[in-house]
């Protein structure tokens, strides 16, 4: 399926094949491709009940506050593995897991599944992610480092959950 988005003139094409090339980059830990095809303005909520859980409002603060702060508990050497991608209009749903080791050596899986909406550049708005909150609970309370405090930048560790990325 394929969706279109009106841009004055232009119209983006939004196709499974097209969402599933952007998030390859996960699937290769190229994280910081990946995020060039994230809005630097996304809206991106984190749901569950875990430390992490909470709507950031740019990419930038996503990248400092989420991806960084599991950077710190989880080893550099991971990629997202994707397990579906479906594509309404300029919506895309992408199932993915994780199989991954904390900085201690201890294995670290999470499934995840990303609502993805796109904007009419084509780039990703809005993120809203489903997770295993009691995996990432215990991977912020057991995996070592400390998360990062909202609106703390004293943290410079540029890794985050899928690889190496700068906002």
């Amino acid at each position: 399926m394929v969706g279109r988005i009106e841009s004055g003139r232009n119209t983006v094409m939004i196709s499974r094949d097209h969402v599933a090339r952007i998030f390859r980059h996960l699937e290769e830990n190229q994280a910081q491709r990946f995020y060039d095809h994230v809005s630097d303005q996304v809206e991106w909520t984190v749901m569950g009940t875990h430390p992490l859980a909470g709507t950031y409002c740019s990419k930038q603060e996503f990248l400092e506050r989420v991806s960084r702060s599991l950077g710190t508990r989880l080893e550099d050497d991971r990629a997202m593995k994707v397990s579906h991608v479906h594509v309404d209009g300029t919506t895309a749903i992408v199932e993915m897991n994780l199989n991954a080791a904390t900085r201690s050596g201890e294995p670290f899986y999470n499934t995840y599944c990303w609502v993805t909406e796109f904007d009419r550049h084509g780039k990703i708005a809005v993120v809203r992610a489903y997770l295993d909150s009691v995996a990432i609970e215990r991977l912020m309370r057991e995996g070592g480092g400390t998360p990062a405090a909202p609106g703390d930048k004293s943290s410079t560790n540029d890794n985050n959950h899928l690889g190496e990325a700068t906002p």
